[in-house]
């Protein structure tokens, strides 16, 4: 993966808000790496949204899956899917009603935990509904229960796997 020193000299010359990347929205390699292998245009599904959805949105067509609200007011031109959490992940009834029928990437950043509760993982139960032929981003797998579900999931798709560090954060790749 590129460094910071790499990256950011690549990136100048877009129209990036680099303060809505790292912290709690994707990381500035995050948005790298879907620059570099996802062709501007394509549509994204993510789960989970907030300031990076409005990057993603500058050069992708993006279906944010959000439980709150007020994060949907936040990027303008998303296809915002708004989703009650029903029995620890988003309402698969809305969800999968509302998603676009071809989709080039899946984001894996939502729902947040609940009351200590593991709601991402979740998404398990709804593979068999979700295109996995297109590569899945599993953020923050700098923390370990992220990074044994991302590599569950490798595992339990039969895909392969790399993990990317980030100078904040990491994130994993299932293809």
């Amino acid at each position: 993966m590129n460094d910071l020193n790499t990256i950011y000299p690549k990136l100048k010359n877009k129209d990036i808000n680099f303060n809505n990347l790292d912290g709690w929205a994707i990381s500035v390699e995050c948005y790298n790496w879907i620059l570099d292998n996802i062709p501007e245009g394509e549509t994204i599904v993510e789960f989970g949204s907030g300031s990076g959805t409005m990057e993603l949105c500058r050069y992708h067509k993006v279906y944010p899956i959000e439980h709150q609200e007020r994060f949907t007011r936040l990027a303008p031109k998303a296809n915002y899917i708004l989703a009650d959490i029903v029995d620890g992940w988003y309402d698969p009834e809305v969800v999968f009603n509302n998603l676009p029928d071809e989709y080039s990437l899946i984001i894996v950043d939502g729902p947040p935990n609940l009351d200590q509760v593991k709601t991402r993982n979740n998404i398990e139960k709804y593979w068999d509904r979700l295109n996995t032929s297109v590569p899945i981003i599993m953020d923050d797998t700098h923390r370990e229960d992220e990074y044994d579900f991302a590599i569950r999931t490798a595992e339990l798709l039969g895909k392969d796997w790399v993990e990317y560090k980030g100078w904040q954060k990491n994130f994993i790749v299932i293809r």
